[in-house]
C-alpha cells in the first residue's frame, strides 16, 4: 500500500482548519455520554412485501455485484476474496495477519465487529492503517473492512477503492475522531449501559468502541443521532495464535440464524419470531479486500520482469 499521510486536521467538517479542542469537547462529550443504548442500524426492514431485505438476500445481486467489481477494479483493486464468519481461522485470522503498523494503540488492535451497524459493512480492523504517530492515522477503506455479499453493499462500498479514512485518537485516549464529524467512545471499566426497558446490558465490555453521532458534532450537548458498538471479535497472542471474544460468539450465532425466506428472496407468510430474525441474522459469507504486503509486490514485480524479458527475447527472435 502506498503511503497515505493523514492531515493533522480534517479538511471539512465542523473541525475544519481548527480541528478539535480536545479539553473542551472531551468535557462536554464524557458529561453527554449516552447512557441507553438505542441503535438504529442503516439497514432496511429485514421484510418488504413479501421480498427478502436481509442482509442474506439474493434480490439483484448479480448485476449489483457486476457493477461492483467494474468500479473497484477502475481503482486498481483486485484480489476479491469471498469468506465466511464461521471459519474464524480463514477470515479473522487472515484479517490478523496484517502486521500492525508500531504506531497503533495496543486497543485498536484486532478485528473489530460493528454491531447493529448497518447491513453494509461487518467486519474493520485499524491496526494496518498508516499511523504517523499513536493519535493519528489515515485507513484505505477498501482494505480489511468486510460486507456482507448483497446490492446494498455493492453500492455502499462501490467507491472505497479511492476512499481513505482518518483517525485521530484524543489525547486522554478515551475518544475517536473518525474521517470529519463521527465520533467513538472507548468503553472504560465500570461503565454501564441499559437498554430502551432499563435493563443493564451485560454484553458490553472495557475496550470496545461506542460509535456514536451527535446532533451537533460541536457540541455533544445537544444530544445523539446514531449509534453502535464495535466489538473486539478476534486477536492474535503472542504466539500468532488466533483467539475469539465472547462477541464473536453473537456474531456466529446471527450468522447461524437458519435462512427464513425461499431462495434469498420470497419472504410471505412468516412469523413475528422469523421477521425479527431477518432485521438481525448476518450473512456467514463476507467479501473481503486483504491489503497488499510486500511478497504479493514482489510476485507482481517478478512477473512483470519475466512477461518484459519474454517480450524482448520474442522480439530479438525475429527476421529482420
Amino acid at each position: 500500500m502506498s503511503k497515505h499521510d493523514p492531515p493533522t486536521k480534517p479538511v471539512a467538517g465542523p473541525f475544519e482548519g481548527n480541528g478539535v479542542d480536545w479539553k473542551t469537547w472531551e468535557t462536554l462529550a464524557n458529561a453527554n455520554l449516552p447512557k441507553t443504548y438505542e441503535p438504529s442500524p442503516y439497514q432496511l426492514p429485514g421484510r418488504i412485501a413479501g421480498i427478502d431485505c436481509s442482509r442474506r438476500t439474493n434480490f439483484c445481486s448479480c448485476p449489483t455485484a457486476c457493477y461492483f467489481k467494474c468500479k473497484i477494479a477502475c481503482s486498481g483493486v483486485s484480489r476479491m476474496q469471498t469468506l465466511k464468519i464461521s471459519e474464524p481461522e480463514q477470515l479473522l485470522k487472515k484479517m490478523c495477519d496484517v502486521s500492525p503498523d508500531p504506531f497503533c494503540p495496543d486497543f485498536l488492535q484486532g478485528v473489530f465487529w460493528q454491531r447493529d451497524s448497518s447491513s453494509v459493512e461487518t467486519l474493520i480492523t485499524f491496526q494496518e492503517a498508516n499511523w504517523s504517530s499513536p493519535t493519528l492515522a489515515s485507513k484505505h477503506q477498501v482494505y480489511n473492512w468486510s460486507f456482507t455479499p448483497m446490492w446494498l453493499s455493492y453500492f455502499f462500498n462501490a467507491g472505497r477503492g479511492t476512499a481513505w479514512m482518518r483517525i485521530e485518537v484524543s489525547p486522554s485516549g478515551k475518544w475517536l475522531l473518525l474521517d470529519n464529524d463521527q465520533f467513538a467512545y472507548l468503553v472504560q471499566p465500570g461503565d454501564t449501559f441499559k437498554d430502551l426497558q432499563g435493563e443493564v446490558l451485560d454484553f458490553t465490555k472495557p475496550g470496545d468502541l461506542m460509535r456514536i453521532n451527535f446532533n451537533d458534532p460541536v457540541d455533544p450537548s445537544k444530544g445523539v443521532l446514531w449509534q453502535y458498538l464495535a466489538q473486539r471479535v478476534g486477536y492474535l497472542d503472542g504466539t500468532g495464535k488466533l483467539n475469539t471474544t465472547e462477541a464473536y460468539k453473537e456474531l456466529l450465532r446471527r450468522a447461524q440464524i437458519p435462512s427464513q425466506s425461499f431462495c434469498g428472496l420470497c419472504a410471505c407468510c412468516l412469523g413475528q419470531e422469523a421477521i425479527a430474525d431477518l432485521d438481525i441474522m448476518q450473512s456467514d459469507e463476507q467479501i473481503l479486500f486483504s491489503p497488499p504486503i510486500q511478497q504479493d509486490i514482489d510476485e507482481e514485480h517478478i512477473a512483470l520482469l519475466s512477461c518484459c524479458h519474454y517480450t524482448c527475447a520474442s522480439q530479438n527472435s525475429l527476421p529482420n
